[in-house]
């Protein structure tokens, strides 16, 4: 592959990172925004209920997908002529499981003996998370496969305002968490329709549902390592709240979950970027594998920069940021967030990893390495939550991303430029100790003042040491523009 075709391949990836980015920047600010309005008006114990809900419908979503997300991704990409009958093939799978994946959600969550009330909404969330946000992330992957990010960026804006809209009505009206689950089930089929219309009209694709058994089980077989990964990194993310709902309190739930919905929109930035990324290596895999080191490093760099400054300004800030957030009712979540967002400087670094692995065929050590950081999450929450609650969990959720990460440094190494990530990683410590200097001295003043001048700080020591520098900007000014 010539040079113009690579530096197109990685403008590809910017171009699509920044959407992806984008969606999620404005979905996080409308959702936070509802996040924050429910905290205040829910209280903490339905605040946690619905965190238990959320909880939930991720772990049940898994059985839905099965993997088959990120293979109609890679499916798409490689094979775009392939999507009518292939595409059909996977819809009518993720309808057939629908009931039996609820009906046995009901069963398992019975057993943890949550209040009537608790286990309806639960429930609710959970069917939702099954139907309609499953066929909506079905949607999603078909826009990654053609790359095309942008039709993303747009439904996740109208997603989170019909969101934002109903669920502060409801709430604001005096209905409680109840009514607003519902409220979100009937916005998730709209966004649903939406999404439908969009691939109807602008890709070459006519789904033709397909009920090949034998079809079906090759595409599951081949699935499955993709879906692994999946329930591997919803137990990673998600287990510590159902745990902590079932051997603790719904009330430390609900704190521990104030401070995973900040941690939560912070892990977006890895996601999109591994997202956006994942396509076009699956592709120079097979065309131009020579080029794989430069586009990872690319995709790396500004995550490792990122990483390690959130996590010390993070854990610096973290009352003061539960303060202005949430009130005086959160603030014994603090300790969760001090620790927890250090689990998202590991992840930083450990998803664009994952995803790399799965593109260039090596699912199955990817699934092998989730699989024993998922195990080990699940022994240590079983350990630490009885005893030490939310703290307890923050701890295994940090050990868990450390063992990821080791795991996929050690098969990734061979294939991208060790010295260059370890350069990056340099380059960020080095600024990071200038920002927890700063941050021992700052003055006592606003939490958003402190945040802000630590960020300029930060960036400045990354110029002083030259890091970053001015084709940096010209890079970022041309992710826009026509190739």
């Amino acid at each position: 592959m010539s040079d113009s075709k690579t530096d197109s391949a990685g403008q590809t990836i910017a171009r699509n990172a920044a959407f992806l980015l984008i969606a999620r920047a404005l979905s996080t600010v409308l959702g936070l925004i509802l996040v924050l309005f429910m905290a205040r008006n829910l209280g903490d114990q339905e605040f946690g209920i619905y965190t238990i809900g959320i909880a939930c419908g991720g772990i049940s979503h898994i059985f839905v997908d099965l993997g088959l997300n990120n293979l109609t991704t890679r499916q798409l990409a490689r094979h775009p002529e392939s999507a009518d009958v292939y595409l059909g093939q996977v819809l009518l799978i993720k309808l057939s499981l629908f009931v039996p994946v609820l009906v046995g959600t009901y069963v398992l969550l019975s057993l943890f003996q949550y209040e009537a009330s608790t286990l309806q909404v639960v429930m609710i969330v959970v069917a939702n998370a099954l139907l309609f946000n499953a066929l909506h992330s079905f949607y999603y992957h078909i826009f990654e496969g053609f790359e095309q990010m942008q039709y993303i960026t747009s439904l996740e804006v109208v997603k989170r305002l019909t969101y934002m809209v109903s669920g502060v009505a409801a709430i604001y009206a005096g209905y409680g968490v109840f009514v607003f689950v519902i409220l979100l089930v009937i916005s998730d089929a709209l966004n649903l329709g939406l999404a439908w219309l969009i691939c109807r009209r602008n890709f070459p694709v006519r789904i033709k549902l397909s009920a090949s058994v034998a079809g079906w089980f090759k595409l599951i077989k081949t699935g499955l390592p993709f879906g692994l990964l999946v329930a591997f990194s919803m137990i990673l993310s998600s287990t510590d709240i159902v745990m902590l709902g079932a051997f603790r309190t719904e009330q430390e739930a609900g704190w521990y979950g104030a401070s995973i919905r900040l941690i939560s929109t912070l892990t977006m930035i890895p996601l999109m970027a591994a997202s956006a990324m994942f396509p076009s290596i699956s592709r120079l895999f097979h065309e131009a594998p020579e080029q794989l080191a430069s586009i990872f490093a690319d995709v790396i760099r500004p995550l490792v920069l990122l990483a390690l400054p959130i996590a010390v300004g993070t854990s610096m800030l973290s009352e003061p940021i539960i303060r202005l957030l949430y009130s005086s009712e959160y603030i014994a979540g603090a300790p969760a967030l001090g620790l927890l967002v250090w689990s998202v400087a590991l992840h930083f670094l450990a998803l664009p990893m994952i995803f790399f692995l799965s593109a260039v065929d090596r699912q199955v050590y990817a699934t092998t390495a989730m699989g024993v950081g998922a195990a080990i999450n699940v022994l240590l929450n079983v350990i630490l939550i009885p005893k030490m609650g939310l703290v307890g969990a923050s701890i295994t959720t940090i050990a868990s991303q450390l063992v990821l990460l080791a795991a996929c440094f050690i098969s990734i190494k061979g294939m991208i430029s060790v010295v260059q990530v370890m350069r990056f990683g340099v380059q960020s410590a080095v600024a990071s100790v200038g920002l927890w200097l700063y941050l021992t001295i700052d003055p006592a003043v606003h939490v958003l003042l402190s945040v802000a001048a630590g960020g300029v700080v930060y960036l400045a020591l990354l110029i002083v040491i030259r890091a970053v520098g001015r084709d940096d900007w010209d890079r970022c000014m041309g992710i826009f523009r026509t190739t």
